[in-house]
């Protein structure tokens, strides 16, 4: 069986970065299977795997496509666990439902061997996301971060407040998505006031990030995808609700974006850790200070990047489509 076909994993709410790269994809010639996995839950996609003898297949058909696993050259770890639907009231039956299917599709992924390429590896994109591995591996390469707390002592994040006069936030240590059947919304990075400190009791169960508060004279988006760089300046103080964290619903799409250039120095740093993570790609979010100092806060190994190819005209979608076309060369 030829390995001809580009697997996408991924929501059926990932519209706009799946859809680009899937067209220009189709434009370019080659094969691509979008898997929704939330669309599995809702029984639109049927997936049978069969172990009989030294044979092995894994099959995932949707109403339009079937795909054997050994057809697939190449994998874009998008977005899979997100959107997740149980119609199970149960609580603990839908804990152990939703283990039963990540433990699954996390199997079969292994299977598919190494003559794949994948942008991400799971288990690299998994490991990838820890906030505190990250800012070790900066220190380690000699990048500037916030100084940085992580405590459930209440005491500890009062002298940390307390010693940083041009104050501290607090970011979610994982993807700040909370999300049931009626609702959904995100925790982005929140300034820490005076009353705050009243509240602390409640990070006592469990350790909470607190960074020194960075000012910024505006911040930059850098886009990695495997040798190719897309550095976006974002102006982020042009407003109140995006200073602190520019990823305001409201204003978001209001803030002026502008391609740029960024110092060999940085510009290293970023393939350094895109390396030493084991990923293909990733998005950067630096601060830059008035005295024009670049200031790390974090890599997604999943980023936005949408909306600045439609802001700025840079086609990070084309390089997406390419390296997985061409197995990451």
């Amino acid at each position: 069986m030829r390995r001809d076909k580009i697997l996408i994993l991924t929501n059926s709410q990932d519209n706009h970065h799946a859809n680009i790269v899937i067209k220009k994809i189709r434009r370019k010639g080659a094969k691509v299977f979008r898997f929704n996995v939330d669309e599995m839950i809702q029984g639109k996609i049927r997936m049978q795997v069969n172990v009989k003898g030294n044979k092995y297949d894994c099959v995932i058909k949707n109403k339009k496509q079937v795909l054997n696993l050994r057809e697939v050259k190449s994998v874009w770890n998008r977005r899979p666990f997100e959107h997740w639907n149980f119609k199970i009231r149960d609580l603990d039956q839908k804990r152990y439902a939703e283990q039963e299917l990540k433990t699954f599709l996390n199997d079969i992924w292994l299977t598919l061997g190494p003559e794949v390429f994948w942008m991400n590896m799971p288990e690299n994109q998994e490991r990838a996301m820890k906030k505190i591995f990250q800012l070790k591996l900066a220190k380690e390469l000699q990048m500037r971060i916030p100084e940085t707390l992580v405590t459930n002592n209440p005491d500890d994040v009062i002298k940390f407040y307390n010693k940083h006069k041009n104050g501290i936030i607090y970011k979610p240590m994982h993807i700040g998505l909370i999300a049931d059947e009626k609702k959904a919304y995100v925790i982005q990075t929140n300034l820490i006031k005076k009353p705050h400190l009243k509240k602390l009791k409640l990070i006592t169960q469990s350790p909470s990030l607190f960074q020194e508060h960075i000012s910024k004279k505006y911040e930059m988006r850098i886009t990695v995808v495997g040798k190719r760089i897309f550095p976006v300046k974002i102006h982020s103080q042009e407003f109140a609700e995006t200073k602190v964290d520019f990823r305001d619903l409201k204003k978001i799409l209001s803030l002026k974006y502008e391609p740029t250039t960024i110092p060999v120095d940085v510009k290293r740093f970023c393939f350094q850790i895109i390396k030493k993570l084991g990923l293909v790609f990733g998005a950067f979010d630096f601060a830059v200070t008035e005295e024009d100092k670049y200031v790390f806060f974090e890599v997604n190994p999943h980023g936005q990047w949408y909306w600045l190819e439609e802001a700025t005209g840079v086609l990070m979608s084309d390089a997406i489509a390419d390296i997985l076309i061409n197995e990451g060369r």
